[in-house]
C-alpha cells in the first residue's frame, strides 16, 4: 500500500509540475488585461472562439481572486 501511495504521489508530483508553469502564463497573461480590452471583447458580436473561452476562464480566476484585507 505504501509504495502505491508513493507512486501515486510522484504521478501526481510530475503532472503539477507540468501544470503549474501553464497557470502561471495564464495568471500573466490575464494581467495585461485593462478595461478597454473588455469593453472592446463585450461590442463584438461574433467573438473569436478563443476569445469566448479566454472570457470564461477570466472570469473563472477573477472569481478566485484573494480579498485583500
Amino acid at each position: 500500500a505504501v509504495n502505491e501511495a508513493n507512486s501515486i504521489k510522484q504521478e501526481c508530483e510530475v503532472e503539477l509540475a507540468l501544470a503549474l508553469p501553464k497557470l502561471k502564463a495564464a495568471e500573466n497573461a490575464l494581467l495585461v488585461l485593462d478595461k478597454n480590452s473588455l469593453t472592446e471583447l463585450r461590442t463584438m458580436l461574433n467573438p473569436p472562439s478563443r476569445s469566448n473561452l479566454h472570457s470564461k476562464a477570466s472570469a473563472c480566476w477573477l472569481t478566485q481572486i484573494p480579498s485583500k484585507k
